[in-house]
């Protein structure tokens, strides 16, 4: 049966299994870091435990930007949504409910655009993208903030193009849709911002799973486990790559982990709320998603340097865990990824068709 994606995704750093690994499993997240991290320059301002959203980069102007959400129907993607508008940006927000997406961007502004986008679709990514690019034309995209996905906590699914089904929805889908915008986002010097977690730390149930690409794509997982973990790694490894592949073009790359933000999708969990305790635990914890959506504004707005940047570390960058992986493996990830969403078999397809 096919699974209704949530829009409001709970992108937490210490909840929502991985691969292998149980729901409710309540091991601490191991904060030692094997050889490659995701790091970068902790210098900057960062944010306070209890900043509203409304405060972050609130002298910015975004009249004349343009930034496209995905998920912004409701929850984080919805407050980013709130949040961006009010500094003046041509807001794009989508939703695999056209229904509620017009709905959402109504209450947002009327010059607010909601799109219909099927990320368990490559056909369906295609199509928004054909259509993002009939309506806006030459028009640079500043902003892409890839923030929909699901939890697959309530049971695993194939999509139709036979990959499973969370991988393709939080990382494949949002991978292709980035890959159809780069030349927008080239135009406009623009900034990509990956909504994942810090359940990556647990992408796999051992140590270096992901020494080699044996493990990808994933396959489905038995009852009450999910690919969620590691598809959120895998869209920090994406940023990563798209940061330095993307630099000579202008285009920054930033992924970020909210925290445990009260949502529709965490409230059915309340044992969610034991990580709230203990050293190093965020506070305030839940926090609201204005709270929550603090750090994806922040790296839209304030942050400089490329990195994983995290909510309850007050909007520092820091690493993840790598199991195994190496950032000499990321051209290859990418290139892999490409051929799993069809990139590389249409562009030869044209190449072919060119030389006839």
């Amino acid at each position: 049966m096919r699974k209704f994606y949530l829009a409001v995704l709970y992108t937490g750093c210490a909840a929502w299994g991985s691969l292998a690994v149980r729901l409710g499993d309540e091991r601490k997240l191991d904060n030692r870091f094997s050889s490659g991290t995701v790091r970068s320059n902790e210098s900057w301002d960062g944010c306070t435990a209890d900043q509203h959203v409304d405060t972050i980069g609130a002298d910015v102007s975004l009249k004349g930007k343009v930034v496209l959400i995905t998920g912004g129907d409701k929850g984080l993607g919805f407050s980013t949504a709130q949040a961006l508008y009010a500094r003046g940006a041509t807001v794009v927000i989508t939703s695999l409910s056209k229904a509620k997406g017009v709905l959402a961007a109504g209450s947002l502004g009327a010059d607010v655009k909601a799109y219909h986008l099927d990320l368990g679709s490559l056909k369906g990514v295609r199509d928004f993208a054909e259509e993002y690019h009939k309506d806006f034309g030459e028009v640079g995209l500043d902003i892409l903030i890839n923030n929909a996905g699901i939890s697959g906590n309530d049971g695993d699914f194939t999509t139709v193009d036979g990959y499973e089904g969370v991988f393709q929805v939080n990382y494949l889908g949002h991978f292709l849709l980035t890959e159809l915008l780069m030349p927008a986002l080239r135009n406009g010097h623009g900034r990509v911002i990956n909504v994942a977690s810090g359940m990556a730390n647990m992408a796999c149930s051992k140590a270096d799973c992901l020494k080699d690409f044996s493990s990808l794509p994933p396959v489905e997982v038995g009852p009450d486990q999910t690919q969620y973990g590691l598809s959120k790694w895998l869209m920090i490894q994406h940023a990563a790559e798209l940061a330095e592949r993307e630099a000579s073009n202008g285009v920054k790359a930033f992924s970020v982990c909210p925290g445990l933000v009260d949502t529709d999708m965490t409230r059915p969990y309340p044992s969610l709320k034991k990580s709230c305790v203990g050293p190093g635990a965020q506070s305030p914890c839940p926090y609201t998603v204005d709270q929550g959506s603090v750090i994806t504004v922040y790296a839209a707005l304030v942050a400089d340097q490329p990195g994983w940047y995290r909510r309850w570390k007050q909007c520092t960058a820091g690493a993840v865990e790598m199991h195994g992986f190496t950032e000499s493996m990321r051209p290859e990830l990418y290139q892999k990824s490409r051929t799993w969403a069809g990139l590389l078999q249409v562009q030869s397809q044209s190449q072919s068709e060119s030389q006839s």
